[in-house]
């Protein structure tokens, strides 16, 4: 997975080398890049926008539940034991 992140990374910056999005205003902040790479080169492909924003999305939900069940675990294990 990081192996993939990194290559998504290589293709943005060689993508994007000559003309930065963020110093021409078309994105706010970094963190942006993915989507807005996505909706430049792929609006070509119907959904994928949505899909790569609905994935984005998942993943952060599912770093969000598993964090809080390690935190429930913890609590009980205080609490109950």
């Amino acid at each position: 997975m990081t192996g993939l992140a990194c290559v998504n990374g290589l293709v943005m910056y060689a993508v994007y080398a000559n003309c930065d999005p963020l110093t021409a205003g078309e994105i706010q902040r970094n963190g942006q890049v993915l989507l807005y790479y996505v909706t430049d080169k792929l609006h070509h492909l119907k959904g994928m926008p949505g899909f790569m924003s609905a994935c984005i999305f998942a993943g952060s939900l599912r770093y969000f539940l598993v964090n809080s069940l390690q935190l429930a675990r913890k609590y009980a294990r205080i609490f109950l034991i």
